[in-house]
């Protein structure tokens, strides 16, 4: 009892001066909780029921918690405890069952309260009816439901929200109840990461050279995994160097640039022969992809390199996975020895990370064995690899940071 004092005069000094009441109904809230919770079957009827009577909770807070806490046994039972419910009061708890993937709550709610309901009520739960847990074919019934018991799509937003969380069962039950007269560009082009969305609102209407305001193209958010997919978008007269922002905020890029991060290099050497220009890439696209392959594909096919050292430094960096790229640096000709701003090099790097097998490559090609070990002081000293490397044998295994993560 005394901690459970010391611990609420600490709470009442950090929140202010607020009087008793306002604490006590704090405290009120998280004991009701424990007690309904700790409940089950009639026992946790009749605490429900007091509560509401009291007016302690609101009834659609009793099916809240229950939905949050995952006790299907409560939610199921609340209906039949014989708690007495306003018709509002049943449009928020169906709403809740709606999002929780409740779908045989929410049908027999709307079969039974259906006509009763407002126009804008249907058209609300139309709306927010594209998106939450449970099966994506349940909710995609429940949708056709609604159309049937007179809800309208009077906007995009429900659409827009099942094509952005690629749900085909869900746009194809909006799009089959008036919806399609909201396919537009930017549609088309976002459902470009889904193959089974994007061919719905092409069947609807859709147009596949659809470009947004921005310049984006499906280009630009298809993915890419096969040559035939790059060859439909030919075919549908997209410009396969079209420039574009796949959203305001970001910055422009090409379809080589999107596809280089994950294409295969079969479908890279077709994007290349239909037209598609290297030089659109550069050394960011070679540092950010983690495809070894693709990597390779960008240095043997001339991408431009303006600041080499940088390139081959961050290269280094992924060890002896990074073997086959440095080999297709070198034999482009590229410096391997070469040091950044910093005075960072590749052979340092190794030295630093105990990479043996990138060492003993990097000095079999002939690269300058003096190196900089810390980078990040201009002023530090060049001293010979061979020396380098005798220092770092002297703390060998490294001292474990302060988390406990022992490199």
């Amino acid at each position: 009892a005394k901690n459970r004092r010391a611990e609420m005069e600490v709470m009442l000094s950090v929140r202010g001066d607020y009087s008793g009441p306002l604490y006590s109904s704090h405290c009120a809230d998280l004991r009701w909780e424990q007690s309904f919770l700790a409940l089950e079957g009639d026992a946790a009827m009749v605490v429900a029921r007091s509560l509401a009577r009291t007016g302690w909770v609101r009834v659609p807070s009793l099916y809240r918690i229950a939905l949050e806490r995952r006790r299907d046994d409560l939610f199921t039972r609340l209906p039949h405890a014989g708690i007495a419910t306003t018709r509002l009061q049943r449009i928020e708890i169906a709403k809740m069952a709606l999002a929780f993937g409740k779908f045989d709550y929410f049908k027999n709610w709307l079969r039974s309260e259906g006509r009763s309901l407002e126009g804008a009520q249907r058209d609300a739960l139309l709306k927010g009816a594209c998106m939450g847990e449970g099966s994506v074919l349940e909710r995609a019934a429940v949708i056709r439901m609604l159309h049937a018991a007179g809800a309208v799509s009077r906007t995009r937003e429900g659409l827009q929200c099942a094509v952005m969380h690629r749900n085909a069962p869900v746009v194809e039950a909006y799009l089959a109840g008036g919806a399609q007269r909201f396919i537009d560009a930017d549609l088309v082009v976002e459902a470009g990461g889904s193959p089974e969305v994007l061919d719905r609102l092409l069947a609807w209407g859709g147009n596949l050279a659809s470009r947004t305001v921005h310049g984006a193209t499906l280009f630009h958010t298809s993915s890419l995994q096969t040559v035939a997919d790059v060859q439909r978008l030919l075919d549908g007269g997209l410009d396969i160097n079209a420039k574009g922002r796949t959203y305001r905020s970001n910055r422009e890029t090409t379809p080589l640039k999107e596809a280089v991060d994950y294409a295969s290099v079969e479908v890279l050497d077709f994007m290349k022969q239909a037209g598609a220009d290297i030089n659109s890439l550069g050394p960011a696209n070679l540092q950010e992809t983690r495809i070894a392959a693709n990597q390779i594909w960008m240095v043997r096919n001339g991408v431009p390199i303006p600041k080499v050292a940088e390139a081959v430094v961050h290269v280094a960096r992924r060890g002896e996975v990074a073997l086959p790229v440095l080999e297709a640096m070198h034999e482009r000709g590229l410096d391997l020895g070469g040091t950044t701003a910093w005075g960072e090099s590749a052979l340092g790097v190794a030295i630093s990370m105990y990479e043996p097998a990138v060492v003993r490559f990097l000095v079999e090609r002939g690269v300058p064995l003096q190196v900089r070990m810390n980078h990040m002081n201009r002023k530090a000293p060049v001293q010979s690899a061979l020396e380098a490397a005798e220092s770092l044998s002297e703390v060998v295994p490294p001292l474990c940071t302060s988390y406990g993560v022992c490199p």
